[in-house]
């Protein structure tokens, strides 16, 4: 109850930020409401803009990151001449 009313009181004097992302370079708004939410969460300050965050979320999902699987079964193809 306590951080919630810390947290109204804070937001007070919250004001919109602009981040630039890690990724792209872009910058972007992190408006109060987010700010908020991340100070009740006990969240970092986000360091990508959110397409940048989306591509990181579906990339962590594919275990292998875009790198392709080489398989540990090597067979020698002949090179026909």
């Amino acid at each position: 109850m306590f951080t919630i009313i810390l947290a109204s009181y804070y937001s007070e004097f919250m004001k919109d930020k602009v981040i630039q992302c890690i990724d792209c370079q872009q910058k972007f708004p992190w408006v109060v409401e987010e700010q908020e939410f991340y100070q009740e969460k006990g969240l970092k300050p986000p360091t990508r803009c959110p397409i940048c965050r989306a591509a990181f979320k579906e990339a962590k999902k594919d275990k292998f990151r875009g790198r392709i699987k080489i398989s540990n079964y090597s067979k020698k193809i002949p090179i026909s001449q």
